[in-house]
């Protein structure tokens, strides 16, 4: 008899099948575009010598030009914002970006006039991890606003001492001071709206940390859930504490030539993310250009070895935090093995939602930013409504 064929394989592996996983599961995609892989080196010694850090010609049966300059050319962040707002507290001026839905229903209407969107019932804040920016959203933001239509909202802000923003001290990145920071922020950015705006934080590594805190204290207002991306207390903590994240550190470079250099040093050396089109669009905002002896050329905006007094203050605790947050909780994961005990626990009780991305790397929501998407948009329509699409 001849053999029964094999079953297909599973289109997304990794994800949590438990009934309390009440998460829409996106289709398996290739969202991420990733970096092709380095020309051939061909020649002699001297000629490639000479065309080292040059757009270079390789000889071959067909010629092809690698332009490295237009290959990791800065993003024009306006393809995923809307709009770009400051919002002054005090003395401090924080950068936020917004993207909405770019397609309307035709009955969309408010006061405004015909056509005008109306006042989202929904906005969903996205919080960067250290040393980045809320640009390191840009393809995660876009892609969620087109999905959840004209009610919702998607805002990225640039915390304290990274990106745009700036305060009248930058070097203070305690927890409970960046979570004070969001809750202003958002007290002034949803003050305008006609209509009870349900608030949902999205937070990446260190924006998860402080994500969970705001959530626990409850220091925004009409919060409807909490997602957390890639970190949870015991590896993070670990991580902190290892060699590997100090000689890691250690490593990074002063300074760039060019915010093209910058790109392509995250993009093929430290690989914060395999989607190059992503890595376009953060690295800018995470490099200013070089003041003082140093003029000429960028460095980063974030100097990591800094805020190394604040990483443990950051994480211990986060578990708790995140476990005793009255609103729903999504954690999203790179792999099963990131757990800890204390939330492997959890989760079998049904304390929280868990999906994971084992194709991804730390910084999911920028090497998957469509599938991602898909998934928190499942848990925002069922959590806080307003979903159109």
């Amino acid at each position: 008899r001849a053999m029964d064929p094999p079953r297909p394989a599973d289109a997304n592996p990794g994800w949590t099948r438990a009934p309390w996983a009440g998460v829409i599961q996106p289709p398996a995609s290739s969202s991420a575009v990733t970096m092709p892989p380095p020309q051939p080196r061909q020649g002699t010694k001297a000629s490639r010598d000479a065309n080292d850090g040059a757009s270079t010609s390789y000889s071959s049966s067909t010629t092809t030009t690698f332009d490295r300059a237009a290959l990791f050319e800065p993003a024009d962040l306006s393809a995923y914002f809307d709009e770009s707002t400051d919002v002054i507290v005090g003395d401090s001026v924080f950068r936020v970006r917004t993207a909405r839905a770019r397609r309307m229903d035709a009955d969309a209407t408010n006061a405004e006039g015909k056509g005008a969107p109306p006042h989202p019932s929904v906005a969903i804040l996205c919080l960067h991890g250290c040393a980045l920016a809320g640009a390191s959203f840009a393809l995660f933001a876009r892609a969620l606003a087109d999905r959840a239509g004209p009610n919702t909202r998607v805002d990225a802000m640039d915390l304290r001492g990274h990106g745009s923003t700036r305060t009248a001290d930058d070097a203070d990145l305690s927890l409970d001071r960046m979570a004070r920071d969001v809750a202003d922020v958002c007290a002034q950015l949803y003050a305008s709206d006609s209509v009870e705006t349900k608030a949902v934080l999205v937070g990446h590594s260190m924006g998860g940390a402080v994500a969970a805190r705001v959530a626990q204290l409850e220091l925004v207002r009409h919060t409807r859930g909490v997602v957390v991306i890639d970190v949870v207390e015991g590896t993070a903590l670990a991580s902190v504490r290892g060699v590997a994240m100090r000689n890691a550190v250690a490593a990074r470079p002063t300074g760039f030539a060019s915010i093209a250099g910058a790109v392509e040093w995250c993009a093929r050396v430290a690989r914060t993310t395999s989607n190059l089109e992503s890595a376009r669009a953060s690295t800018p905002c995470t490099v200013v250009p070089c003041t003082g002896a140093t003029s000429g050329g960028y460095e980063w905006r974030v100097d990591v070895s800094r805020t190394s007094r604040y990483w443990e203050g950051w994480y211990a605790g986060m578990s708790e935090r995140f476990l005793s947050a009255r609103c729903a909780k999504l954690l999203v994961l790179a792999g099963r093995d990131r757990l800890d005990d204390a939330l492997t626990v959890a989760q079998m009780q049904g304390k929280f939602q868990a999906v994971l991305f084992p194709n991804a790397g730390h910084a999911v929501h920028e090497d998957e930013p469509e599938r991602c998407a898909e998934a928190v948009l499942g848990f925002v329509g069922r959590y806080a409504g307003g979903v159109s699409a």
